[in-house]
């Protein structure tokens, strides 16, 4: 049998201390990498999130306009909307001559549903002496006209209970219109307080949106001078407004 030589064995791999401090240098050489390694992923996570907040927070501002005052031009212009409303509710009101406005602003229906118009858009309006005459476009809606004019509650609380005459043969409608008295003007006039106060409470949220706004821009960085300079200019543009109403109120009244 062929014999082989084993090569001879150094005295540190024979050496049981040698080779056991040998593998622990391995191992804390690797655990000591491990530790670096994750002490740098750590430290940088923070950073990396603290960027990922700014960068958002950023962003959020970008996105969010800079709080600002409202502007008394627009206060203005809902308040003269709502004057106007109030002016075309009163109009019709007459507690002299004869009411033809209120007449032609009332809304019949002569074809079926869905087909409300304003009487004076289906009919001519004329008056004679103490009535109010409608000639009727379509001759064949008269005795229609005549019983909505008779039901009209608008009709009924600003001039009193009517009694229309229908005339086929002629096309035409008369209205007698009851003398004033004492009764027919205290409706005019609770008509005319009764619009008065739906006008005063439009304008009232008009104040309140105006004053609001103004607060929260002041919330949101404006300064505090300049807030209150604006709200004691609302506070302006809404009592001019308020004492055009009263003077237009207090006219229709005194007709």
């Amino acid at each position: 049998k062929t014999q082989y030589a084993r090569p001879p064995l150094s005295a540190a791999c024979l050496s049981p201390a040698s080779s056991s401090s040998s593998s622990k240098n391995v191992g804390a050489a690797g655990s000591s990498h491990s530790l670096v390694a994750l002490f740098t992923i750590f430290s940088a996570f923070p950073a990396y999130s603290s960027t990922l907040r700014l960068d958002k927070s950023n962003d959020d501002d970008s996105d969010t306009p800079p709080p600002s005052l409202p502007d008394t031009d627009d206060l203005e212009l809902t308040l003269s909307s709502h004057l106007d409303d109030l002016s075309s509710s009163l109009s019709p009101l007459s507690a002299s001559g004869s009411p033809l406005a209120l007449f032609e602003s009332v809304n019949v229906s002569l074809y079926g549903e869905g087909s409300s118009a304003p009487l004076g858009s289906v009919a001519q309006l004329t008056s004679q002496d103490d009535s109010v005459v409608l000639a009727a476009f379509d001759p064949s809606t008269v005795k229609d006209l005549a019983s909505q004019i008779a039901a009209s509650k608008v009709l009924e609380e600003s001039v009193g209970s009517l009694n229309p005459a229908a005339d086929e043969s002629k096309g035409t409608v008369v209205v007698r219109i009851p003398r004033m008295n004492a009764e027919r003007r205290a409706k005019l006039v609770g008509l005319a307080k009764k619009h008065s106060g739906k006008f005063t409470k439009d304008i009232r949220g008009a104040r309140k949106a105006f004053m609001d706004e103004t607060k929260k821009a002041v919330k949101g960085g404006v300064s505090k001078d300049e807030g209150k300079r604006r709200e004691k200019e609302g506070e302006v543009v809404v009592k001019e407004y308020q004492g055009k109403g009263e003077a237009i109120v207090k006219k229709k009244i005194d007709e």
